[in-house]
């Protein structure tokens, strides 16, 4: 949603404002890679449609596994002492290359994060002084 604020003609800043409680923000991810809103993101702040089609797909496979699943509550199991159930913090060591692999995805995410957020730093005082009464 934040990527919309540096586009004016997608008008997500009025419509949220008129509906804050409505807006589906978890629309915004699909919302991206409409062919003229994906073409203006490309030419405001360099979006790459071939990222973001990744970044969608992972985010598409989270959603999945948002809520108590089986996913989830591998979490309190360990693979290493199948006898133990987790109740608080615990490192399992049976578990290490799938940390591995999740903390080098959320590191990636970050650093796409950190970009956005600098090019959005470079467009949006130039539409916050076009709006200026």
């Amino acid at each position: 949603m934040a990527m919309f604020c540096a586009d004016p003609q997608s008008r997500v800043l009025e419509e949220f404002d008129q509906r804050p409680s409505e807006y589906r923000v978890d629309k915004s991810v699909d919302r991206v890679r409409r062919s003229g809103v994906s073409k203006r993101l490309r030419s405001l702040l360099g979006l790459d449609q071939d990222r973001w089609r990744e970044f969608a797909d992972i985010t598409e496979f989270y959603d999945d596994f948002s809520h108590a699943t089986a996913f989830s509550l591998a979490f309190h199991v360990t693979l290493s002492q199948p006898e133990l159930l987790i109740v608080g913090a615990h490192f399992d060591d049976a578990k290490q290359a799938e940390i591995v692999t999740e903390l080098k995805r959320r590191r990636s995410a970050l650093d796409t994060l950190y970009s956005l957020i600098q090019e959005l730093g470079n467009v949006l005082p130039r539409r916050m002084e076009q709006s200026a009464p």
